[in-house]
């Protein structure tokens, strides 16, 4: 096992990584990060969400880093790597509830696809830093007309 996985599997690490993370990720400083880098990009969703993922994959470097374990950068950012290792621990979990869980909606195959008023399992959205939610089936307000909801995933 090399020292990055190691490091995701020390719970003492991972406790204090996590809680950082959650400090620096709405930091003042990394605020000014994503204007920097990311308002340049204007409206183009792929650039946005690609240099998003960097910014996350790098923070998660710099945290690590900061308690003296130096780990390589994965594709998958550190705050959902410690989600999908440590799911079951509630005071790490605790950290990290500014990340989304993975949210789980009926999948229709090509066999059975979804009919025109088939409904679909109300949600609660949740804006970025979580201080906010709004039911699915409010934000369809048009209801003569279908609601589309493009989503994807950083990790």
């Amino acid at each position: 096992m090399d020292s990055t996985e190691e490091a995701y599997r020390n719970r003492e690490v991972v406790v204090k990584v996590a809680k950082r993370l959650k400090e620096v990720m709405f930091s003042d400083e990394t605020m000014k990060l994503y204007d920097e880098r990311m308002v340049p990009l204007g409206d183009n969703a792929a650039l946005l969400t690609a240099e998003l993922a960097q910014i996350h994959r790098q923070l998660g470097v710099n945290v690590f880093k900061e308690f003296g374990v130096d780990i390589l950068e994965t594709p998958t950012p550190a705050h959902s790597k410690i989600r999908q290792l440590w799911h079951a621990d509630k005071e790490i979990m605790q950290y990290l509830e500014f990340t989304s869980e993975p949210l789980i909606v009926p999948f229709h195959s090509r066999e059975n696809p979804p009919k025109i008023g088939d409904g679909i399992t109300d949600l609660d959205l949740y804006n970025v830093d979580s201080s906010r939610t709004v039911r699915f089936v409010d934000l369809h307000v048009n209801k003569d007309r279908p609601l589309i909801v493009f989503a994807s995933s950083l990790s």
